[in-house]
């Protein structure tokens, strides 16, 4: 009897398509001045690309859905890892402030 695979062929390519709109968003900031951000084809990319993070942050969710077994409780501590790791480099991009978050 073979072991049932949860590959999904739709999941890797979100996870492409977070990848692209990352590096949109990153070169957009990098390459436009911040009156650029909302007119034309330069806006609408800076729109665009700024869904990475959900669609990455999505992708994972389904990912780490698609890994449990069913009857058996879940592996947390891994993402319990990722999660505080994300926290932590929040708090140092903002400059150590605690009065925002995100």
């Amino acid at each position: 009897m073979s072991a049932q695979s949860n590959v999904w062929p739709s999941v890797n390519l979100l996870r492409g398509l977070a990848v692209v709109c990352m590096l949109v968003n990153h070169s957009t900031v990098e390459l436009l001045g911040s009156d650029d951000f909302s007119v034309g084809l330069s806006g609408v990319l800076f729109f665009l690309g700024s869904f990475a993070p959900v669609l990455f942050f999505f992708t994972t969710g389904i990912g780490y859905g698609l890994a449990h077994e069913v009857g058996f409780p879940a592996k947390t501590k891994d993402l319990a890892v990722k999660v505080s790791l994300l926290v932590a480099i929040d708090f140092f991009m903002r400059g150590g402030d605690f009065s925002t978050f995100g």
